[in-house]
């Protein structure tokens, strides 16, 4: 949990909000870092990634409903958070992140199960990532919701969208890890 930011009205530096959804640009480090995952309805976090070559600009994008109707709805029910990572050119990771993607919030509960459903847009072309689950643990202002690595070991075509949604209940039979 030593990523996950301890306030989730703490704003990333940066983000932009709206009625809709809030977002981010950030710069990727070639030493690796970790993304600041924009504040929207309660919710905040880290994504951790490896060192980035070349370093480039990716903007996050974080909403609790499909705000501009083209989000997939990738589980069952409604999703308690979609969040976006959006690469306009081309990057490689290297192999391992320090530390795990982790969100936070009020409306996460500590014991309970939560899922993540992801999908990659590459030039238009859509993929499915295989949906796994996790058990929320306690957090200072909330549960924490840890889907495992951060972005390591890949790369990312230019014009790459990733979308991540979390829904609540255990809707896979594979653990975040």
């Amino acid at each position: 949990m030593g990523n996950v930011r301890p306030d989730a009205s703490a704003q990333c530096k940066g983000q932009k909000n709206s009625k809709k959804y809030a977002a981010d640009t950030e710069v990727l480090s070639t030493k690796g870092g970790a993304l600041c995952v924009p504040v929207f309805g309660g919710f905040s976090g880290t994504t951790p990634y490896a060192p980035a070559s070349p370093s480039i600009k990716v903007t996050l994008t974080t909403s609790t409903s499909d705000y501009n109707g083209k989000l997939p709805q990738l589980g069952k029910g409604t999703a308690l958070l979609y969040s976006q990572f959006s690469f306009a050119a081309e990057t490689t990771f290297g192999k391992k992140a320090r530390g795990d993607y982790e969100i936070t919030g009020s409306q996460i509960s500590p014991g309970k199960a939560y899922t993540l459903f992801g999908q990659f847009i590459i030039d238009g072309k859509k993929t499915n990532k295989s949906p796994c689950y996790a058990v929320a643990s306690k957090g200072q202002h909330g549960g924490v919701f840890n889907a495992g690595p951060g972005i390591e070991n890949s790369s990312i075509s230019a014009h790459t969208l990733i979308i991540a949604e979390i829904y609540p209940g255990k809707q896979a039979s594979t653990p975040c890890s």
